[in-house]
């Protein structure tokens, strides 16, 4: 029985490691959604006191960080 599992799961294993999606010449497979070195969109965003900020600002680097915060 034991003998029997044995080879299941290596008949899985070996099955998973041929079929597996690999990626093209010159690509990671690792996929990522950034928009480093592109213009950042105009957002709107409030303060913790309600008040309202445009950004980014014009002429001005602009690096968002979200964070959750202490409460």
């Amino acid at each position: 029985m034991a003998a029997g599992v044995g080879a299941l799961l290596l008949v899985v294993a070996v099955a998973w490691w041929a079929l597996r999606p690999t990626p093209r010449a010159g690509e990671t497979g690792i996929t990522l959604f950034t928009l480093v070195g592109k213009p950042a969109p105009t957002l709107q965003l409030p303060d913790a006191e309600g008040r309202r900020f445009t950004v980014p600002q014009e002429g001005r680097p602009t690096v968002l960080i979200f964070h959750m915060g202490f409460y």
